[in-house]
């Protein structure tokens, strides 16, 4: 009998710690078609993949209480980069920023000045598609 009660209790923790973690690290992103997303994933890596593109980070400092981050967008094929920025992963928050870029190299100037983990998300396109890079930094 006590462990019969022991495993209800056992399990009893399992679970609300499994809800516990599940609630605080749920990051809000759903998709309402998941099919399809990952049909795209796919896609998107089996481009980047085969052309080899690859985002490299250059500098990152700070200047003020601003972060600039420089660097390039790497490619077998010409490419175009049509959109760049800097996203808060760890904090899920708008921030004020803008982007240079010119050919393959690009410049973020972001009015934040904390230190945490951040992606460097690009939209560019290569033989008329568009993929999706992320690449992680961490800024001190």
């Amino acid at each position: 009998m006590r462990m019969m009660i022991a495993l209800i209790i056992f399990g009893l923790l399992l679970l609300y710690s499994s809800f516990y973690f599940g609630i605080k690290y749920f990051d809000g992103k759903v998709e309402q078609d998941t099919y399809n997303a990952a049909l795209k994933y796919d896609e998107n890596k089996k481009i980047v993949r085969a052309y080899n593109i690859k985002t490299e980070i250059g500098n990152i400092f700070k200047d003020g209480d601003n972060i600039v981050i420089e660097g390039t967008v790497k490619s077998d094929v010409p490419i175009i980069i049509k959109n760049i920025k800097l996203d808060d992963i760890s904090r899920s928050r708008q921030m004020e920023q803008s982007a240079k870029y010119n050919g393959n190299s690009f410049k973020i100037v972001v009015n934040d000045s904390l230190e945490g983990n951040y992606l460097v998300v690009s939209e560019v396109e290569v033989n008329n598609k568009t993929v999706r890079l992320e690449e992680p930094i961490y800024v001190k």
